[in-house]
């Protein structure tokens, strides 16, 4: 709870842009695991050790991405898709089905750090030239990626929970209590797509615009 207090209350106060924030959170962790004599000396260089690692990891991710979609944009790829998917003669909620079911897709083999990289620069100005909100867009990505990420055959989150759960659980019993959980997550999706102002209100409230 103090962490949360820490990373969202140093945003929402507009001391901390996110990505600031996001070491508020970063920092408060270890300081409270040392307050509750559960970091040491001898645990805390290997838990730096794979945060750097991680950390290394995903700059390269987002750099690799860049490089792609600034080769792609240079030869007019996201041109081109802005234009395919804005002269369909469909409605424009259509157009935003389509591109939610891309990203569900690409989620079955990219992690969400890719995917973003890859399609904001191509969906967001479509969004925009649509008439909706690139807030609401961007919660209804979050509540699709987690869809994505909680469907078989691959389902990210699930081999993240495998590595948590160890021998008490198999893959197989993970997929098979799978159906609820993405049903839970696709009503979701269904209710923000009906009712945006469940994406943008509480953030239009707290930042006041």
């Amino acid at each position: 709870l103090l962490i949360i207090v820490a990373v969202l209350g140093s945003l929402f106060a507009g001391l901390a842009s996110p990505t600031e924030s996001a070491a508020v959170g970063a920092a408060a962790s270890p300081l409270l695991a040392a307050c509750k004599a559960r970091i040491n000396r001898n645990t805390f260089w290997p838990i730096l050790a794979d945060s750097v690692k991680g950390g290394a990891m995903v700059m390269w991710i987002a750099t690799s991405s860049l490089l792609f979609v600034a080769v792609y944009s240079g030869v007019g790829g996201a041109k081109f898709v802005s234009a395919m998917l804005l002269g369909l003669d469909m409605p424009p909620g259509f157009i935003m089905a389509v591109m939610l079911l891309i990203v569900f897709v690409l989620g079955f083999f990219m992690d969400p750090t890719g995917i973003l990289y890859l399609i904001g620069p191509i969906f967001v100005p479509i969004v925009i030239e649509l008439g909706y909100s690139p807030l609401w867009f961007g919660g209804m990505l979050i509540v699709n990626l987690e869809t994505s990420y909680l469907t078989p055959p691959f389902g990210y989150n699930l081999f993240y929970l495998k590595s948590v759960a160890g021998h008490l659980v198999t893959t197989k019993d993970l997929y098979l209590a799978t159906p609820p959980f993405i049903l839970i997550q696709v009503t979701a999706l269904i209710l923000c797509a009906v009712f945006p102002d469940l994406i943008t209100w509480l953030p239009i409230t707290l930042l006041g615009q």
